[in-house]
């Protein structure tokens, strides 16, 4: 059990500075970033069909960003919901 909680604590100590760090990377608030974090990795917990776990990553973070950017200004609320369907659409 300890090792468990020790494993859980160093690894959210290393992908939660990476979420905020893709939310930046989009051009969103690093709040949706750690929504993302936490909305991809429980989900998968229980359901666990695929040995490989996906999750965000700088190449889709950049992506969503420039793809978004033409149609709204970076930080508007629109921006921010099109980043978001987006990398629901994409996820």
């Amino acid at each position: 059990m300890r090792r468990e909680a020790f494993a859980g604590l160093a690894g959210a100590l290393l992908v939660i500075p990476q979420a905020i760090t893709f939310a930046y990377l989009a051009g969103v608030a690093p709040e949706h970033g750690c929504t993302v974090l936490f909305s991809v990795g429980n989900p998968g917990e229980f359901v666990r069909q695929s040995p490989m776990m996906g999750g965000p990553n700088t190449a889709v973070a950049i992506l969503l960003g420039v793809t978004v950017l033409p149609f709204a200004g970076r930080g508007s609320p629109l921006y921010t919901e099109l980043v978001l369907t987006l990398s629901l659409m994409v996820g």
